[in-house]
């Protein structure tokens, strides 16, 4: 019966010595509320992080589709003063007004209204006076 009773004492002094030591690890450590609030804050402000990282993304994204309308309008504006003509549409020859000479298609000359072109005299003055 006193060997049970020194074996049950023996065992609670083994079980204080354990709680000691896991007190001494604590104390170390610092205390556990502070602990969680220090893992608290690192989680918010990894949060934080993350929501700045995401909305600067977001950003560079809203940026690169308004650079893409932007490109796309642009080419769309520059077509329209480079080729007003649509390419199916073939081109009816106007009809002169009266007084106009009509273009040479062989010399590939523009119209000029008749008073303007040049006559024999005219000629001659140019090839004189160069």
């Amino acid at each position: 019966m006193f060997r049970v009773f020194r074996e049950l004492t023996e065992a609670v002094l083994r079980l204080k010595a354990s709680l000691d030591g896991l007190q001494a690890a604590q104390r170390e450590a610092g205390p556990g509320e502070d602990r969680l609030k220090v893992l608290e804050l690192s989680r918010v402000q990894f949060e934080a992080d993350m929501q700045g990282l995401l909305s600067k993304a977001e950003g560079k994204l809203q940026a690169a589709n308004n650079a893409e309308s932007r490109t796309r309008t642009m080419k769309k504006a520059y077509e329209n003063l480079v080729d007003p003509l649509d390419n199916d549409f073939e081109e009816e020859p106007e009809e002169l007004p009266v007084g106009y000479a009509p273009a040479g298609e062989e010399e590939e000359l523009q119209r000029v209204h008749v008073d303007v072109a040049p006559d024999y005299k005219a000629l001659a003055l140019m090839r004189k006076f160069g």
